[in-house]
């Protein structure tokens, strides 16, 4: 549903509402809400980024969404 763009936007594939999950290959991305969530309860090794979600059609860049990174290590 979505492409990753070289300058981090996120492009619709598709026209239709988005989804409060959206994820992809290398990608997670969830509502501003959950996001909230968890940078309140300070989740250990999940990091957040403000992303864009760009609409081609409209030219229209939504930022209602949150990039989740999830740190993985192994001891």
């Amino acid at each position: 549903m979505l492409f990753e763009l070289r300058d981090g936007r996120f492009q619709l594939m598709e026209q239709r509402p988005l989804s409060p999950f959206m994820h992809g290959r290398g990608y997670l991305l969830v509502e501003q809400a959950l996001a909230a969530f968890l940078k309140e309860i300070e989740v250990e090794g999940v990091a957040l980024e403000q992303v864009v979600v760009f609409n081609p059609t409209t030219g229209e860049e939504l930022t209602s969404h949150v990039r989740v990174r999830v740190s993985q290590f192994f001891r």
